[in-house]
C-alpha cells in the first residue's frame, strides 16, 4: 500500500494549507506548553500558583483553530465519500465521470438490517441518526410554512430534480463536520448546519453536470430519452445569458428560495424543511423518500426507458402531494377525469382550466403544460404524439384514482 505521506494527492492536501499550517505551528507550541505547564501544576499540588484566565482563553483559542484546520485536512483527505466537484470535470468526454457520483445509495448512508431479526429498522431514531436532527414538515405546521395554498406552480414542469436536491443534502449531511468536547461526560455532538445558498450551489454543479452527461449520451446511443429525462436542469454551456437565466429558474423552483424561504419544490411538497435563518433539514419524509431506489440515480442504463421514477416513488409523491399540496392533489383528480371524459388534447383541457380557475388563457396554457408534465412522470398519464396532434390518454395506475 502506498505510503500515505508520500503519495501526490496527500502532497497537494498540504501544500494547500501550507500557509495555515505554518503560520500555526509558533501558537500552537505555545499554547501545548501552557497546557503542559498548567497540568504538571495542578498534578503537583501548587495550590499557591495563579493563572491568569487570558492565557488560558487564548490556548483553547488556538486548540480551537487548529482543531479546525485537521477537520479541514480531514475532510479534504477522502476520510469520508465526499461529492466530488463536478466543475472540474467535462461530462461530454467519455471517460469522464457518473452524473450520479457520490449520489447513489451505494454512495450515502442507508439503514441497516438487524443481524438477529433479519429486519431493517426504519423508525424515526433510526433515521434521525442518519440525516438528522430532523425538520416538521408542512402537515404539522400552520402560518407562513404550513400547506400550500392553491396549486403548485406551472413553472414545476418537472418532478424527478427534488430526487437530485435530496442525494445532493443527503451527501451534504453525511460528511458534514462533527463536533464534541474535548472534556465531556456527554456523548453530545454538535453538527455544521447547511444553508439554503450551500445547497443550491451544490445542486447547481450537479444539475448542470447532469444535463450535459444525459446529452452526451443522447449523441451515443442516438437517442432522445436522456433529453426528455433532463427536463427542468440547467444547461452547463452555450449563451451566457441564457446560461445564468437557467441557472436562478433551477436552484430558486427545485431547490428553494433564498429570499422567499420555504418556497421551492421540496419545500412545498414536504420533503425539506427551513428555518428564518435559512437553514436546512430533511423532514421524515423528505429522508424515506431519498433512501427509495431510483432508476436513474440508482442504476447505470435505466435511463434508455425514460422513466424518472420506481412506481414506489411515484406513489410516494403522490400522498406528498395529497398531504400538502391538497388543491394539486384535487387538479390532478379532475384532470384525469377530463381526460376520462374525453377531453384529452391540449386545447379542450386549456379550456376547462380557464373557466375552472377563472385564469387567462396563458396562465390555463402554464397551468396545463406544467401539471400534465408532473402527471406524466408519475405515471398516471401518457402523452402521444402524431405530427403537430397531441393526446393524452390514463395509465393503469391513472385509472385506479379516477372516481367510479
Amino acid at each position: 500500500m502506498e505510503n500515505p505521506f508520500q503519495n501526490v494527492a496527500w502532497q497537494t492536501i498540504v501544500d494547500n494549507n501550507l500557509e495555515e499550517l505554518t503560520m500555526i505551528s509558533g501558537p500552537l507550541a505555545m499554547a501545548n506548553q501552557l497546557a503542559t505547564t498548567i497540568a504538571n501544576a495542578r498534578n503537583a499540588n501548587f495550590t499557591e500558583t495563579r493563572v491568569p484566565l487570558g492565557a488560558e482563553e487564548w490556548a483553547e483559542n488556538i486548540f480551537n483553530r487548529y482543531f479546525e484546520l485537521m477537520g479541514k485536512i480531514a475532510k479534504e483527505s477522502g476520510i469520508r465519500k465526499a461529492m466530488l466537484d463536478r466543475d472540474l470535470y467535462d461530462p461530454r468526454v467519455e471517460d469522464a465521470p457518473y452524473w450520479a457520483d457520490g449520489l447513489t445509495l451505494k454512495d450515502i448512508p442507508g439503514l441497516i438490517e438487524d443481524e438477529n431479526y433479519g429486519t431493517i429498522d426504519d423508525s424515526l431514531e433510526a433515521l434521525e441518526d442518519l440525516y438528522g436532527p430532523l425538520g416538521f414538515d408542512r402537515h404539522s405546521m400552520s402560518g407562513f410554512f404550513g400547506k400550500v395554498q392553491g396549486t403548485l406552480s406551472g413553472q414545476y414542469n418537472r418532478l424527478f430534480p427534488v430526487k437530485i436536491v435530496l442525494r445532493v443534502l443527503a451527501n451534504s449531511i453525511s460528511n458534514r463536520q462533527e463536533w464534541k468536547l474535548l472534556v465531556s461526560d456527554e456523548e453530545d455532538i454538535e453538527y455544521d448546519v447547511l444553508h439554503i445558498d450551500e445547497l443550491r450551489e451544490e445542486c447547481l454543479k450537479v444539475a448542470r453536470y447532469a444535463k450535459e452527461r444525459f446529452k452526451f449520451l443522447d449523441r451515443r446511443s442516438n437517442s432522445n430519452m436522456g433529453e426528455r429525462l433532463s427536463v427542468g436542469l440547467p444547461d452547463k454551456n452555450g449563451d451566457l445569458k441564457k446560461i445564468k437565466k437557467q441557472a436562478e429558474r433551477f436552484v430558486s423552483q427545485f431547490v428553494g428560495s433564498v429570499r422567499k424561504k420555504g418556497q421551492g419544490l421540496p419545500f412545498e411538497l414536504g420533503l425539506l424543511s427551513i428555518d428564518h435563518d435559512g437553514l436546512v433539514q430533511f423532514t421524515e419524509n423528505g429522508v424515506r423518500f431519498m433512501l427509495m431506489e431510483n432508476p436513474l440515480c440508482d442504476s447505470l442504463t435505466a435511463w434508455k426507458d425514460g422513466v424518472a421514477f420506481s412506481n414506489k416513488e411515484s406513489m410516494f409523491l403522490i400522498q406528498m402531494i395529497k398531504r400538502n399540496v391538497p388543491e394539486e392533489f384535487d387538479l390532478m383528480i379532475k384532470i384525469l377525469n377530463w381526460i376520462d371524459g374525453g377531453k384529452n388534447t391540449p386545447k379542450p383541457l386549456e379550456e376547462v382550466l380557464v373557466e375552472e380557475f377563472n385564469v387567462s388563457k396563458t396562465e390555463g396554457s402554464l397551468m396545463r403544460s406544467g401539471v400534465l408534465a408532473r402527471m406524466i412522470e408519475l405515471t398516471l398519464v401518457n402523452r402521444e404524439q402524431k405530427g403537430r396532434n397531441v393526446t393524452y390518454e390514463l395509465t393503469e395506475i391513472g385509472s385506479k384514482l379516477v372516481p367510479k
